[in-house]
């Protein structure tokens, strides 16, 4: 992997104020990438709101001399992910590689679990991804060149016990 460049290449990573998003984020600027973090900056159960995740992870980027820009909107819904392509448009003026790395954590027994908190799960992990590759791939599409990586945990494969 030392030889894994992203020079010149504008990345959206979902997910990318905390852990491995965060990872990502770094990693990809310090290998040449211009990088937008969204991330809205909610707790795990995807409470509340704070800019500060992807604010901060934006500033450590910029003080190891990359570029990067914070996008603190939601994308899981449609209009969400509209925004983000239009933001990594407007700001980079391209986009060439989507990270769908956003998810909130729901614990309990599947008897437990109230609807409306199932729809916001699938809304982060599921749903917005496709919300993220319809507008992204008609950019990717027009230039010829596009990547997708969509993320899981290990709890989405097997269960949390």
């Amino acid at each position: 992997m030392k030889g894994v460049r992203f020079d010149g290449r504008v990345v959206l990573i979902t997910g990318a104020g905390r852990g491995l998003g965060r990872s990502y984020a770094i990693e990809i600027a310090r290998r040449g990438g211009r990088v937008l973090v969204n991330d809205v900056g909610t707790s795990r159960a995807g409470n509340g709101n704070s800019a500060e995740p992807a604010d901060e992870v934006v500033a450590k980027i910029r003080a190891q001399g990359g570029e990067a820009v914070a996008v603190h909107q939601s994308c899981g819904t449609a209009e969400g992910g509209a925004d983000l392509v239009t933001c990594a448009l407007e700001h980079f003026g391209t986009l060439d590689v989507v990270i769908h790395n956003a998810g909130i954590w729901r614990d309990g027994p599947v008897a437990a679990i109230d609807f409306d908190d199932l729809r916001r799960v699938m809304d982060v992990h599921l749903m917005a991804g496709f919300f993220l590759a319809v507008p992204a791939y008609q950019i990717m599409a027009e230039r010829g060149y596009g990547r997708f990586v969509f993320t899981s945990s290990i709890s989405g494969l097997l269960g949390y016990s």
